[in-house]
């Protein structure tokens, strides 16, 4: 089912290409005469006119080929299924990413954090890639190790995940703390009139 309706799309867009292929070739023509009359005179005085059928069938099933190996289907791509007890359970990747975002809004570990969820490419292994800002006073590797392990950890324990694979992080802003106002000197009695 799932390759007919693939199948089905490739051809509807192809329609769809040619459509608008002979559309702009057809305006080409009405503006310059001599560009028409150079088109039919290819086309007409070819030795062989079978060589564009061909041709032309050569590059739908090209076409076709490059759609089902780049193409996937939507549902695929947004959510995450693994097996329960009774059966498949699938989890909108958007619900890990907020999930990984509250996690860490109640843990001070870096100043902010931007997860992005994605699937293996057979769709067994989760990667998550963190764009974090941290804190001028913070050591980078030590951070990013952290949030690394935090993520994973969240994920692991929090939602009972176990297929983690990548954790990228990326430090996108380095925040400058602003330093703390020195206290008033406090009046000894000594220094009291």
């Amino acid at each position: 089912m799932k390759f007919i309706k693939s199948a089905f799309l490739v051809f509807i867009s192809a329609i769809l290409f040619l459509i608008s292929i002979c559309l702009v070739l057809g305006g080409l023509m009405a503006l310059d005469q001599q560009l028409t009359a150079r088109i039919i005179h290819a086309i007409t005085k070819a030795d062989m006119p079978l060589a564009y059928i061909i041709g032309g069938l050569f590059a739908f099933l090209a076409s076709l080929i490059v759609y089902n190996l780049t193409g996937s289907a939507p549902d695929s791509s947004t959510t995450y299924t693994f097996e329960g007890e009774k059966g498949p359970i699938r989890i909108s990747l958007r619900a890990i990413e907020d999930y990984i975002s509250r996690y860490f809004a109640e843990k001070p570990v870096v100043n902010s954090i931007r997860p992005r969820v994605s699937t293996s490419r057979d769709q067994k292994t989760l990667r998550v890639r963190a764009s974090i800002s941290v804190w001028s006073e913070q050591h980078l590797r030590n951070a990013g190790e952290t949030v690394q392990e935090e993520i994973t950890s969240c994920l692991k324990e929090g939602l009972g995940l176990d297929n983690i694979g990548d954790v990228l992080i990326s430090v996108d802003k380095i925040i400058v703390s602003k330093p703390s106002k020195p206290a008033a000197p406090k009046a000894f009695p000594d220094d009291l009139p």
